[in-house]
């Protein structure tokens, strides 16, 4: 893996978007192709957020990423009509759009990921039988060699 990238699950990565200007992260593209370092996170087409690392409010980011991924679909939808409302309480209102903007991300990320999958679906079966194939007969590299 490449030392420029930070995996805080297989959904979200956070890595410093000069490092994927500057091509130092081989085969990272975002999805809406933008190139803006001051972009506090973006889509890879394969449906991961990539969160900026330069950004100061990243780890705020992280937290509530990692949080909103572990939720089911019903409740993000639950969370982002919560936060619609709050959002009319000027007391509330800054959080209540923060809160919105990231389910918002995650609804998004799903559905760029689901999309990728439907796409790939040969891959992630070859890539499962593999799987299956290694835990069952062990990774023998070494099967042709003779003694």
């Amino acid at each position: 893996m490449n030392p420029n990238i930070e995996v805080v699950n297989e959904n979200l990565w956070v890595v410093n978007f000069g490092h994927i200007r500057m091509n130092w992260v081989d085969g990272l593209r975002y999805l809406d192709e933008k190139d803006d370092c001051s972009n506090y996170a973006g889509l890879s087409d394969d449906g991961k957020l990539i969160v900026n690392k330069e950004t100061e409010y990243s780890t705020t980011i992280i937290g509530l990423m990692s949080c909103l991924m572990q939720r089911t679909d019903e409740e993000l939808t639950a969370l982002s009509v919560s936060a619609k409302k709050q959002m009319n309480n000027p007391e509330k209102a800054d959080v209540a759009k923060l809160t919105h903007c990231m389910i918002q991300w995650e609804i998004k990320r799903r559905s760029v990921q689901k999309e990728y999958n439907k796409r790939h679906k040969l891959l992630f079966v070859i890539n499962n039988i593999k799987e299956r194939m290694v835990k069952k007969y062990g990774n023998n590299t070494n099967s042709d060699s003779v003694d």
